[in-house]
């Protein structure tokens, strides 16, 4: 979802880059089975794509 590797993405929130592919994969999880999440997540990149 992004051009940042995962240890800038670590780097900015201070964790490791095996966290950051973790809560990756979680959030991935979590999109696939609430809708609602997913919707509110796709408005959010609709909104900065303008």
């Amino acid at each position: 979802m992004t051009a940042l590797t995962n240890k800038q993405i670590g780097e900015y929130f201070n964790i490791g880059d095996t966290a950051v592919i973790k809560e990756g994969n979680l959030v991935e999880v979590l999109l696939k089975e609430d809708k609602q999440l997913k919707q509110k997540v796709n408005g959010v990149f609709l909104a900065f794509s303008v």
